[in-house]
């Protein structure tokens, strides 16, 4: 309907508006010829009437009525002012009302074109249909082309270059918390394995609070802000090449300072109060014990001191009497009343695979289904440095427990190293092993459950668990194993 509208109507819009403009012109010229010519006053004055002259009379052409465009506006002036003038003439009164009608029409039919045009006062309908008026003549002068401003030409246009795709920005990963799992937290257990802050184990995303400790470990050696958070300043530290071992020197207060007291008291070289404070009484009492041991004397606690210091072959001070005195590490009894809460089961220490015998006897079936029934019932144990039970475990002291406590062997108290040195019989190789065996890894042990599996106290799980003895890690780190129920 639009488009036909449009078609049909155009012609005769443009018809009036052409209508319009020529009536304009003769306002125009009736006003300037008014102002100088005499006005008319009246009706029968304002038209000239004209006698015809028939032609068959013969007058020539110059006498017949001149039709001006003066005269013809008179005329129409005229005739709109004479009273009833659509009764005489009803035609002319229908074209009036049907081409109002039809300019009615278009406003509504196209409000889109005609609201979308600025119109002027005199180009209403132009711009109605979309047209351009027609020139008209101007009262005041054009002016020269050589008046005209000449504008600069355009530049050419250049092909835009395309914009290089704008990378989206990776989110930022979330802070880590305590009690958090998080792939970051495998590459900071590892990191603070290897540097001997944490127990050697494989790797979990676990952020527990074995690896909050080991990180405050960290933080008090390298004068950081002591939290157990992994910020910005520790996680530089941390992955810097510059990061500093585990050790333990004067100055340093901490638990691990409380269980290094409490060992080298039980070892008589010790004789002050366990406060937990690296004092300059537990410095000479450090630089004692490694001058018996052989180890070098700087009185700093560091991998190979604590290995020792907490292991089976540890000498105790000399007495008085001169006697040199057993084997540390207490009595064999099930008390397990070994000494310290030493947390010695740290450092990668890995002995030797030639000390003890070979195994060749199989282990006794009744105290191993014993020894594995009441290490599962302890599953799910709290990991802590340094822990010999009940509640509390790390590695060394999570096997020592069960031992004692199961009715399988009284041992004496070891760490992870001691193990791996013990006299006891060797097992050369992971497929060799036997249920209820000691499983000894770089700086971590365990008991063999079979099928591929041990059950230990994990310091990146921070609880007792059961693990797999048959992947990467721990195939990388098998020391040997040791047979001790039989």
């Amino acid at each position: 309907m639009h488009p036909v509208l449009t078609r049909i109507l155009r012609p005769v819009v443009k018809g009036l508006y052409r209508l319009v403009l020529k009536v304009k012109r003769l306002i125009r010229r009736q006003r300037r010829t008014r102002q100088t010519a005499p006005r008319l006053r009246g009706q029968a004055a304002a038209v000239r009437i004209i006698p015809t002259v028939p032609a068959s009379s013969g007058a020539s052409s110059a006498a017949a009525p001149r039709w001006s465009a003066r005269s013809l506006w008179l005329r129409v002036c005229a005739f709109f002012s004479e009273k009833g003038w659509w009764k005489k003439w009803p035609a002319l009164a229908g074209m009036a009302v049907l081409a109002t009608a039809v300019a009615v029409v278009l406003i509504l039919a196209l409000p889109g074109a005609a609201a979308s045009v600025v119109m002027p006062p005199d180009g209403a309908y132009a711009a109605l249909v979309n047209v351009l008026p027609e020139a008209t003549p101007s009262l005041t002068p054009e002016p020269s082309p050589s008046a005209i401003p000449t504008l600069p030409p355009d530049p050419p246009e250049t092909a835009a270059a395309s914009p290089e795709p704008v990378p989206t920005p990776k989110p930022t990963p979330p802070p880590l918390q305590p009690g958090m799992h998080d792939e970051r937290v495998i590459e900071i257990q590892s990191r603070l394995m290897d540097l001997g802050y944490m127990d050697n184990d494989e790797p979990t995303d676990y952020y527990g609070s074995a690896t909050k400790y080991a990180l405050q470990l960290f933080q008090r050696k390298h004068k950081l802000s002591v939290d157990g958070l992994i910020g910005e300043q520790t996680w530089a530290a941390l992955f810097s090449k510059d990061a500093q071992p585990y050790t333990v020197k004067l100055g340093d207060r901490g638990t691990d300072v409380k269980e290094i007291q409490k060992r080298l008291k039980e070892l008589k070289y010790f004789s002050g109060s366990i406060t937990g404070e690296f004092g300059e009484k537990t410095e000479a009492a450090v630089k004692a014990f490694q001058k018996r041991n052989g180890l070098t004397v700087d009185g700093n606690v560091g991998e190979h001191t604590r290995d020792t210091l907490f292991s089976e072959d540890a000498k105790p001070a000399k007495t008085s009497s001169g006697s040199s005195g057993s084997k540390s590490g207490g009595s064999n009894n099930s008390s397990g009343n070994s000494g310290s809460n030493s947390g010695s089961s740290g450092g990668k220490s890995g002995g030797s695979k030639k000390t003890g015998s070979p195994a060749t006897n199989d282990p006794d079936a009744a105290k191993v289904d014993a020894l594995l029934a009441f290490a599962q019932t302890l599953l799910g144990k709290e990991y802590t440095r340094g822990g010999k039970g009940p509640n509390e475990f790390d590695c060394s002291g999570f096997v020592y427990y069960c031992l004692n406590n199961s009715g399988a062997k009284s041992i004496r108290y070891m760490t992870s190293g001691a193990w791996a040195k013990s006299s006891y019989d060797r097992v050369d190789s992971i497929g060799d092993l036997k249920p209820g065996d000691i499983i000894c890894f770089k700086g971590h042990v365990g008991i063999y459950m079979g099928g591929g599996q041990m059950i230990h106290a994990s310091s990146s799980a921070d609880k007792v668990v059961i693990g797999s003895v048959t992947g990467s890690w721990a195939k990388k780190n098998f020391i040997c194993g040791r047979r001790v129920v039989y």
